[in-house]
């Protein structure tokens, strides 16, 4: 299987943590990554490491801080060139999952339908009560978008429950982010074992 994942942003933060390791695990399971991000990053260094074939594309948001007419307008400008390019490469790489790791992002739903490939949304994000966002086009519009979605995927059930209509939160997967990868784990086991072996004091 040959998956296509799109995120917002460059950075080692939280989502793309979490997406490297998804990405990691996926690969005991036979399924070949390719990650579109907007631009050179820390992200990008450690798909390289991976070996994973990554392409630079501003994939444009959908929320605003400031939400007016022409914000939304420009945002819809820079999604429609994107998707020309984004659907080549989708069909190059003959994809057959497309990922959109953030609800920050539409672009991956709408390339999804225009090819028939099946759309998955990891929404991680309440984009108001923690980043202060609004969606351009409105909640409603952002929800239809969201039900659209073949799979949805939410880092909490608050985060489920504030996005989605109740039929989709029904269907909704909640998937805590995971902060480390299994071999990290398993050292930080080993490492309390080995503590709780012995009659030291602990300092949490």
């Amino acid at each position: 299987m040959r998956v296509a994942f799109l995120t917002h942003y460059s950075s080692l933060y939280g989502a793309n943590r979490s997406l490297l390791d998804l990405i990691r695990g996926l690969r005991d399971h036979g399924v070949q990554s390719h990650v579109i991000a907007p631009a050179d990053g820390q992200m990008v260094k450690q798909l390289s490491v991976l070996d994973v074939p990554t392409i630079g594309l501003r994939v444009p948001w959908w929320v605003s801080k400031k939400k007016n007419f022409g914000t939304s307008l420009f945002h819809l400008g820079l999604g429609a060139r994107a998707l020309t390019y984004l659907v080549y490469r989708i069909r190059e790489w003959e994809t057959d999952v497309l990922y959109s790791n953030s609800s920050f992002i539409n672009v991956g739903l709408v390339a999804s339908k225009w090819l028939g490939v099946p759309h998955v949304w990891h929404l991680r994000e309440f984009i108001d009560l923690d980043w202060g966002m609004e969606p351009d086009w409105g909640w409603e519009l952002f929800r239809e978008f969201a039900s659209r979605s073949e799979e949805l995927i939410t880092v909490s059930d608050a985060v489920r429950n504030h996005l989605l209509r109740s039929e989709d939160a029904e269907r909704a997967h909640v998937i805590h982010s995971g902060v480390a990868s299994t071999a990290e784990f398993r050292r930080l086991r080993e490492e309390a074992q080995r503590r709780e072996s012995k009659a030291d004091a602990f300092t949490f």
